[in-house]
């Protein structure tokens, strides 16, 4: 019964960082041409969440903790499989959260909890644009590696 109850309590820490910044503002961005296929992005700060509007995906982040969602955010999941990635991305279950490191960068981790992978997307605000970097769990793995999702590139919509 004691293993039971240590397993029912266990708990991943979400990342540290700040809840809020003076560039945590609900902002949209044209993005640059890019292989994800996505034209916009916006955020959207509410309360203790984040939410990522990429196009017609929404990704609601925890600011203070995990929050479950599900979505089918083009090149997520991360793949161990070669072959290419599917045609079509398929939904999938993720706890999310999102933090802000320093007052220009707000960092989302996705756990995708129903896999032994993540990604962790970096939103790095400069002026009237933004850059978002992706990490997934394989190639945080490989200080050589780098992901092949390349940054995406916006400038804020008036």
């Amino acid at each position: 019964m004691e293993l039971q109850q240590r397993l029912k309590d266990l708990k991943l820490s979400p990342p540290s960082g700040s809840k809020t910044s003076p560039l945590a503002k609900n902002r949209r961005y044209k993005l640059a041409k890019n292989d994800l296929g996505l034209s916009e992005v916006g955020f959207e700060f509410a309360g203790d969440t984040c939410t990522l509007v990429a196009d017609a995906h929404r990704i609601l982040c925890g600011l203070s903790g995990w929050n479950r969602t599900s979505a089918a955010f083009p090149g997520t999941p991360p793949r161990l499989i070669s072959g290419g990635r599917p045609k079509t991305t398929t939904s999938s279950k993720i706890a999310a959260s999102a933090t802000w490191t320093d007052d220009a960068t707000l960092v989302l981790t996705w756990r995708y909890y129903e896999t032994p992978h993540s990604d962790t997307l970096s939103c790095q605000f400069d002026g009237d644009g933004v850059t978002l970097t992706f990490l997934n769990s394989i190639t945080a793995m490989n200080p050589q590696a780098k992901d092949l999702r390349l940054p995406l590139k916006g400038r804020a919509i008036a």
